[in-house]
């Protein structure tokens, strides 16, 4: 995906309103969100909206932004690598419900920003609630059981085969030394342990990388594994979790 694309993302995110949301829910996926169930969800560049339905199942309808619609390959390849995920055992992934026609991806027409209209992508997957990796103390337990399932997502996306999941992107791990053009960007805490990272991944990483196994690239509703250990030492929780891991008997 080029810097060009990458920007257009957020320029077309779609304008869709909650009663929007809910009349695309129930035409598209025959689904009758409960009232007030309803919400919408923090997003990149897509709109993402949790409802509920009278027997107490959630779903989140995905209304993806105008660059990502005009490639419904990649958001086949998407489907393909949810559904090499969802059948592993001990690892749940959402799978894309069928609409009242029978398709797992939709279509609509709906505005940009700046009012033009545009034919938008729209999926619908099952809500599993659940409790965030930042709302719980990092324990060894827990951070072992975290390396399990990240070792089973890596395994299973090797089985992804669709083209488009073959792509460049700012978030494959062997773009890693191209993020020192973004580190301006960052908490002044932040920055010691990723440059750290920079550093240490173009001496002891990059050397040898083109012997190494390449995976899909694709954004999905769980980590990534090659961008997983960086994306942690981004965040507050991901220094938590650095230093209880400190803390755990080595193998």
């Amino acid at each position: 995906m080029s810097a060009d694309e990458e920007a257009r993302r957020k320029l077309e995110k779609p304008v869709v309103g909650t009663a929007q949301a809910a009349s695309l829910a129930l035409e598209l996926f025959g689904l009758t969100a409960e009232p007030d169930s309803l919400k919408e969800l923090d997003s990149y560049d897509d709109r993402n909206f949790l409802l509920k339905v009278h027997n107490g199942e959630q779903f989140v309808l995905k209304v993806h932004n105008g660059v990502e619609s005009q490639v419904p390959a990649f958001i086949e390849a998407q489907n393909e690598a949810m559904g090499c995920a969802r059948n592993l055992p001990g690892l749940w992934c959402p799978w894309p419900c069928l609409s009242v026609h029978g398709n797992p991806i939709e279509y609509a027409e709906l505005a940009l920003p700046d009012g033009s209209p545009r034919r938008h992508a729209v999926r619908c997957l099952p809500f599993l609630p659940a409790r965030l990796l930042g709302e719980v103390a990092p324990t060894c337990k827990l951070l072992t059981e975290l390396g399990g399932c990240a070792a089973k997502l890596d395994q299973a996306l090797t089985a992804v085969t669709h083209q488009a999941a073959w792509r460049e992107h700012a978030w494959d791990l062997r773009s890693t030394c191209e993020l020192e053009g973004l580190v301006q960007h960052l908490e002044p805490w932040q920055l010691g342990t990723v440059r750290a990272v920079i550093d240490e991944f173009r001496q002891k990483v990059r050397p040898g990388t083109r012997t190494l196994p390449r995976a899909p690239t694709l954004t999905l509703p769980l980590p990534r594994i090659p961008t997983l250990a960086l994306a942690l030492a981004l965040t507050p929780i991901g220094a938590r979790c650095c230093r209880a891991l400190r803390r755990c008997p080595r193998a």
